[in-house]
């Protein structure tokens, strides 16, 4: 997630045509959801991973790393559709994960573009300018910035127990995984109450401050 924001604010084009750009995603992503259209899927995918190289200049590998999770999850997805032991298998089933697999893939891409190459302060002034109810622009700001608590947060306590040799067996990673959850939901609360007081102290009103 840091990555991500990082190269978006390195972006030189991530104050050109923002509003217009947030508008015309957000338009075709509802568009590639509720259309079962294999070509918009692919030209999606196209579309979306031209933005990403001509905007960013990021290496392929970088991007291909970031899309790897969510293309290892849509597949798995997708296999568990086709191969579902409570149904037969039919063309008409491997043709409907297919028809899956390309739609969240390309919504993933389309999603990926827009977060790469528009930095999230960008998005919050789009939503402003829209007049969206200041409650939910708020809390949409709180929520992104919560992401990276719960990231610096989960990457210290993993630091913690790898240095502990909490992975070192099974039994003990699957302990220590469960300390780890417990934990940081313990911490995210503490950090949270310290953000609001942080917040209070400083007469906070406005998400960009």
């Amino acid at each position: 997630m840091i990555h991500v924001d990082a190269i978006a604010y390195k972006s030189k084009y991530n104050n050109v045509f923002t509003g217009t750009r947030i508008t015309m995603t957000l338009i075709v992503l509802v568009v590639s959801i509720l259309v079962d259209f294999w070509a918009l899927y692919f030209v999606n995918l196209a579309v979306a991973f031209a933005t990403i190289f001509i905007l960013t200049r990021i290496r392929v590998i970088t991007l291909a790393k970031l899309m790897m999770v969510p293309v290892v999850f849509t597949g798995i997805t997708a296999l568990m559709i086709a191969f579902d032991i409570t149904q037969s298998m039919s063309p008409e089933r491997i043709f409907f994960a297919l028809s899956v697999f390309l739609r969240s893939v390309s919504s993933f891409a389309l999603v990926f573009s827009l977060s790469l190459t528009i930095p999230m302060n960008r998005i919050i002034d789009w939503m402003v300018m829209l007049h969206m109810p200041s409650a939910f622009v708020q809390l949409f700001g709180l929520s992104y910035r919560m992401l990276f608590v719960i990231i610096e947060e989960s990457v210290d306590m993993i630091l913690s127990q790898q240095l502990r040799y909490g992975f070192i067996k099974p039994k003990t990673a699957f302990l220590s995984v469960v300390q780890m959850a417990s934990m940081l939901f313990i911490r995210i609360l503490s950090r949270m109450d310290e953000m609001e007081s942080a917040m209070r102290i400083r007469f906070y009103h406005d998400i960009r401050s």
